[in-house]
Formats: structure tokens, sequence, C-alpha cells
């Protein structure tokens, strides 16, 4: 079974089917690409799911998850603009046993309505961002999958 690793702190227990992408499956998906971006998907299903973490160091002692989600909420609609984004709900649970704040919006890419969900976590001064991506079309299913992946996130605290 393949995980997602979030700066060896948080773990993703990926269901059969998932499998890691690279830096270049990344890509060619649409992603933000790097060091700290990870991603899987499930062609069949039609889900991806990427995610990163980010050190805010001294700024990140000062601020909260929802001021991260606030900020990735308005860089996200911005881009997605030209794709009809729009926000749906904020959104609100527990990864790895901490509060995460987040929100779900839609997007039609390649004449598909889709769906996203995005979530933050804060650990310290390093903020980690979960996002799930599926056809709006499977929403209840693909809804119930994201949960089902979030529920599985395991915090080791360093």
């Amino acid at each position: 079974m393949n995980r997602l690793n979030w700066n060896d702190e948080f773990f993703m227990e990926l269901p059969e089917g998932f499998v890691l992408m690279s830096e270049e499956d990344l890509k060619a998906a649409g992603l933000k690409t790097g060091g700290n971006i990870l991603g899987a998907r499930n062609q069949e299903r039609h889900f991806l799911i990427s995610g990163g973490w980010k050190n805010a160091g001294l700024l990140g002692m000062l601020l909260n998850e929802k001021d991260a989600e606030e900020n990735s909420e308005r860089e996200i609609l911005k881009a997605m603009k030209p794709y009809g984004g729009t926000l749906s709900e904020r959104l609100r649970r527990e990864i790895g046993g901490l509060n995460a704040e987040g929100f779900s919006y839609g997007y039609t890419a390649q004449d598909i309505p889709m769906t996203a969900e995005m979530y933050v976590i804060k650990s310290g001064s390093t903020f980690c961002y979960f996002y799930g991506y599926y056809r709006t079309e499977g929403k209840a299913e693909g809804h119930a999958l994201w949960n089902e992946m979030l529920d599985s996130v395991i915090h080791e605290k360093h």
C-alpha cells in the first residue's frame, strides 16, 4: 500500500488503486511542483490528491491555520477564475488529531465539472496542505473517499 508523507510528520495511507505521482506527473496535471510538493492519483476513479508543507518561521508562530486557509482561498480562487472557480463552502475537521481549516470549490477542467477540497493544519511553525480533486458527477463518492483518506492521516510528532 502506498503512503504519502508530509515532512516526515503526517502520513496518509492510500487506498488500493492510487499511485504516487512524479514531478512530471504533477506538472502534467497542472499542479505546483517543487521540493515540498507531493501527489497521488487513481485514474479509474478520476481522483487526484496533492499536498505540501511550508515552514513559515517566526511569522508562522503568529499565524494560525485559519489565516493560512484564507490566504490559500484567495490565491486559488484567483488562479481558478479562468476555469470558473467558485467557492462552495468552508470546511473544518480534524486531521491527524489537529484542527484543520479548509474550503471546497468547483471549477471546470477540459469541459468536465470538478470539485476540490483543501485543508490546512499547523504544527509548530509549519503549515501542511491537503488537496483532493474529483469529478463533480461523482461528488458523494469522491467526498466520502477523501474523508476516508483524511481519517487515515497519522501525526507522528517530532
